[in-house]
């Protein structure tokens, strides 16, 4: 990887998910239909991502909030911008190929953001300074900075401190994190909570990796200065041009010590401020004995006398004698040790420091070893996941890793992620699962077993553990193996939630346990419509927004139908939200191949199959020879929910479900579908009058009789797609690619 860095510059903002308060300044407009959806703006970057709002900016390029007309996907796009001094953006190119270069050896990571895509627009007014062209960096959208996570937290210092089980597992995640990056030969060089994302889990993603700089392709000295002021290492604030990836790991104190007090340990106006601080802290001792350190680094300033310095010229006459032999007398008296351990107190100690945040001894020492002035004495990521703590129990002797997940551990890491449903005692969180995943709470229930929060114990990353318990009717554990081998099928889909890992665990107190390891996604669409409000007004969508979610649903559908594979149980409760907004549909249990070629893959297919609601109308009168287009009608269903607010088709048994489908949609359509004759028909259906479909008039067009308390709104284009889902007649049926390519999709 050739990295070349030059001097570094003003890097643009972070990529960080704005506030909802964004959304209010993308307002809405209207499509040819009279549609409303959410306000884009400027010709679509790369002729594929539709910016949709700003939600940062910088001296060299702003951040967007973006759609991918492809997928659907929501997206953060990074627009750079020449500088003044770089008309033909010789220098910018080169930022960005060092940029993407440093993510794409990144990727994979679980807490490094992912690249998505990059390029350059094309420049239509030439290389005129401010306008055109420039580059783009497509980036996964994560969720708000650690920075406004932390202050969202109170006002004052006490309310934003975390206890030290939090602190824990958010730091396992940074340090895995930086550990990747250093074993692949960069350095960060620029890590600061406003660098670190946020997902809606709790998930801590490293961004800006502007400043990254590839060690292995260059030999010091280095661009200095580099990094922010209150997480600058000595050896940086000292102007050295010889450090290494150490000052990665001193960052890493700093944002640590911040976690644990609510704020900057160490905050200073300028680089003499700093070293003061730090001083005062940290003592003097460690880093006179820094063989780096030299009597050059003193900043001009300090010798010039002035008396605003005094106190600091006399810290370095003593760092200038004391690398020697001889130490003159009161210059023994100055503060030599840290005093770090002055600003927290031992939990459950007594030892006259109340009010001060908590840290164990065995968290101490990972602190005190990040922040050591020395940068050839400090602690390493890899040193510093390795950590021992020892087990706090009296008859046991033996050597835990600091950063394995306490017992129990912390639910709920911060403030935007979703409570847990406490756990039962049938399910003891105490046994990690297949030997590496340490459960943390239940979050789902289910037939065949529960679905868990969990951490994985080597990486720190926060997953999602489904344990299925095996029954007399599955003893060879086909369920597993059904749903394993569809998830591997979709792999890679982004509107697909994703395989991380798979097998036996240990086993609960009866039956075996398997296990499915996936994604920790977020809530699902259900209890998200429903969080909307009590009534169904309140919890209608969009047309604009529902557009953007039926795409996404719609492609994920696809995905599947074009591995041949039927999902069977499309409802809202299977369909989850990550924090960026984006779907991804879940549960494959019930996934069916359909390969018709194959008789394995063949039908007669099982059946009933699907929620009631959400089931259509061949599977109701007991088809067994139905195709992919079953995935369809629950899309419609679906679809009709998120703009009514409520569930368009509902009844307490298959024959009520089925008068309401005929009532709403007729009988012209479901009886002239082919195998109607064949199936055993209520008699009640026969009794039906109505011959065609009102679902128009349960939707106004736009600016029509629409609004709250009235009919939701819904563009003719719309209702094309929605009716085409909806047809009684599966040959009639639109299939989810031929959905994709409506019209209405195109905005």
């Amino acid at each position: 990887m050739a990295i070349v860095k030059r001097a570094a510059r003003p890097r643009p903002v972070a990529v960080a998910q704005a506030d909802d308060d964004d959304d209010d300044d993308t307002g809405t407009s209207s499509d040819s239909d009279g549609a409303a959806k959410p306000q884009s703006f400027g010709d679509p970057i790369g002729g594929r991502y539709q910016r949709l709002a700003v939600i940062g900016s910088g001296s060299f390029g702003r951040v967007y909030r973006a759609v991918d007309n492809r997928t659907g996907e929501i997206v953060a796009v990074k627009c750079l911008f020449r500088a003044f001094n770089d008309p033909y953006g010789i220098v910018l190119e080169s930022d960005v190929t060092d940029e993407v270069r440093a993510l794409e050896a990144c990727r994979g990571h679980p807490h490094i953001v992912q690249l998505i895509d990059h390029g350059r627009r094309p420049r239509h007014d030439g290389p005129v300074v401010g306008t055109g062209a420039d580059a783009y960096i497509v980036m996964e959208l994560v969720g708000p900075s650690l920075l406004d996570t932390i202050c969202q937290r109170g006002t004052d210092a006490g309310a934003r401190r975390y206890p030290e089980s939090e602190v824990r597992h958010l730091m396992r995640q940074l340090l895995s994190a930086v550990g990747r990056m250093h074993v692949l030969g960069l350095m960060h060089r620029d890590l600061k909570p406003s660098n670190v994302l946020v997902d809606g889990r709790g998930v801590l993603k490293l961004c800006d990796l502007g400043m990254a700089f590839a060690m292995e392709e260059s030999i010091p000295p280095y661009s200095n200065p580099v990094g922010s002021l209150p997480y600058k290492a000595p050896e940086l604030l000292l102007r050295s041009s010889i450090y290494d990836e150490t000052i990665d790991m001193w960052a890493l104190g700093c944002i640590m010590a911040q976690l644990l007090g609510g704020q900057l340990l160490f905050r200073g106006m300028s680089h003499e401020d700093m070293l003061i601080r730090i001083i005062q802290v940290l003592g003097v001792d460690d880093i006179a004995g820094w063989r780096g350190y030299d009597d050059s680094m003193i900043p001009k300033t300090l010798r010039s006398g002035r008396p605003r310095h005094s106190r600091v010229l006399r810290i370095f006459s003593f760092l200038r004698v004391a690398v020697g032999a001889g130490v003159p007398e009161p210059v023994k008296r100055a503060r030599r040790r840290s005093r770090l351990h002055r600003f927290f107190s031992i939990p459950g100690k007594a030892d006259g420091r109340a009010g001060l945040p908590e840290l164990s001894e065995a968290g101490f020492e990972v602190l005190s070893g990040l922040l050591t002035c020395n940068p050839e004495k400090r602690m390493t990521a890899a040193q510093a996941l390795q950590h021992p703590r020892r087990k706090p129990t009296a008859s046991a002797h033996r050597q835990y890793r600091y950063w394995a997940p306490p017992h129990p551990p912390a639910a709920a890491l911060l403030p935007h992620s979703a409570p847990s449903p406490p756990a039962s005692a049938e399910a003891p969180l105490g046994d990690p699962i297949g030997g590496r995943y340490q459960r943390m709470s239940r979050i789902g229930s289910g037939t065949y077993g529960h679905v868990y929060r969990a951490v994985e114990i080597s990486t720190g990353k926060v997953v999602a553990v489904k344990c299925l318990r095996r029954k007399d009717d599955d003893p060879d554990g086909l369920v597993l193996a059904g749903e394993v081998r569809a998830l591997e099928e979709c792999r890679g889909h982004p509107h697909i939630v994703q395989l991380i890992d798979h097998g036996r665990g240990a086993g609960a107190a009866t039956g075996q346990e398997d296990y499915i390891v996936m994604e920790l996604v977020g809530p699902s669409l259900d209890l998200t419509i429903r969080q909307r409000g009590d009534d169904a007004a309140a919890r209608r969508y969009a047309e604009g927004d529902v557009r953007l979610l039926m795409r996404q649903l719609i492609s994920g559908v696809r995905g599947m139908h074009e591995v041949g594979l039927m999902h069977r149980d499309l409802k809202p409760d299977n369909v989850l939200v990550d924090g960026s907004g984006n779907l991804k549909i879940c549960d494959l249990g019930f996934a069916r191949t359909m390969t018709k070629d194959k008789e394995e893959s063949a039908p007669p297919y099982s059946n009933p199959i699907a929620a009631l609601a959400y089931r259509p109308p061949e599977v109701i009168l007991g088809s067994t020879t139905y195709d992919e287009t079953v995935d369809s009608w629950g899309l419609g269903c679906i679809m009709a929910e998120l703009l009514a607010g409520e569930r368009l088709l509902v009844g307490t048994t298959d024959e009520e479900l089925l008068v309401r489908i005929a009532d709403v949609l007729g009988m012209d359509d479901i009886s002239g579908w082919s195998g109607y004759e064949d199936c055993m028909i209520p008699k009640i259906l026969t009794k039906i009058r109505r011959r065609s479909s009102r679902l128009r008039q349960m939707f106004a067009l736009p600016g029509r009789g629409g609004g709250p308390g009235r009919r939701p709104e819904l563009s003719k284009a719309g209702y094309q797609v929605l009716s085409g889902l909806l047809r009684c007649s599966p040959e009639k049926r639109m299939t989810a690619a031929q959905a994709l390519q409506h019209r209405w999709f195109d905005v």
